[in-house]
């Protein structure tokens, strides 16, 4: 752990139960117990001699991977951290390595940031090839699916760079040094990214359903020319199923095969007439 001027550390780690149990030590310690109840977002509370607030950060995968929450109480020069789901410790070595005070908390969020612009370069390379698979003129069966769980991550993803860049806003009018200003753009930077990425895959569901109604529309096509070329038929076996007692064809050896004669001409007519109009 880093360690300030007077040899106490200058970054904690406490499980919840463990803050609760020095709570009095902390002014304020019992709002941050109250955020700690259900961490949905992050967010910053400044009060006039400590700050305080807490970050839910998303997985790292479409689907399982850990969630972590925690929460972070700054005042003194010294930051402790809460943890309320997950494992921070995998996340704490930048906060100790920055050393104390506000630069450490500038070094927890900055080192959980720090790998996210490949993340979403992942997740467009996959954009990029779901996109391909619908060159092929075949919609995946699970097409949909996958591009749900996708869009669902960058919705997350959106929300978590907005607040990180509120924030960073909020701790840039406590800490006017400069250091936050950077930290906002680079959240609104990865926000951004996250936007383009929304966009493509709203544009990716679209050429989907526009490759499906394309498919199902030759379907209907067919069953159209499949209908209309056995109408004809349908209406002579119709028209000679009456059976009148004065119905010459019936008596006439030639009647039967006249009837099929007719028939496949009238077959041949209007498979010639669906070609030259390109129904299939």
């Amino acid at each position: 752990m880093a360690e300030d001027f007077e040899g106490r550390r200058a970054v904690r780690l406490l499980s919840a139960e463990e803050f609760r149990a020095e709570k009095d030590g902390f002014r304020h310690g019992g709002e941050l117990l109250r955020s700690l109840g259900s961490v949905r977002y992050c967010k910053a509370e400044l009060y006039p001699d400590c700050v305080l607030g807490t970050l839910r950060i998303p997985r790292k995968k479409l689907e399982g991977g850990p969630q972590l929450c925690l929460g972070f109480y700054l005042a003194d020069g010294r930051l402790t951290l809460v943890e309320a789901a997950g494992r921070a410790r995998d996340a704490l070595r930048p906060a100790e390595e920055a050393g104390g005070g506000e630069a450490a908390l500038l070094g927890l969020l900055s080192g959980l940031t720090a790998e996210d612009v490949l993340y979403l370069s992942g997740l467009d390379a996959e954009l990029l090839a779901m996109e391909d698979e619908l060159g092929g003129g075949r919609l995946p069966r699970d097409f949909f699916l996958r591009l749900a769980r996708r869009r669902r991550k960058l919705a997350e993803l959106d929300a978590y760079y907005e607040q990180l860049a509120v924030l960073g806003g909020l701790l840039a009018s406590r800490f006017p040094a400069g250091r936050w200003d950077s930290f906002t753009r680079s959240a609104e930077r990865l926000l951004g990214d996250v936007r383009l990425l929304r966009e493509e895959a709203v544009q990716l569901r679209e050429l989907a359903q526009a490759q499906q109604s394309a498919a199902q529309n030759r379907v209907m096509v067919t069953l159209t020319v499949v209908t209309t070329v056995f109408l004809p038929l349908s209406l002579l076996t119709g028209w000679y199923g009456m059976n009148f007692a004065n119905m010459p064809e019936l008596r006439s050896p030639y009647g039967y095969p006249a009837v099929i004669a007719a028939s496949v001409l009238l077959v041949a007519l209007e498979l010639i007439y669906f070609k030259r109009k390109k129904y299939f």
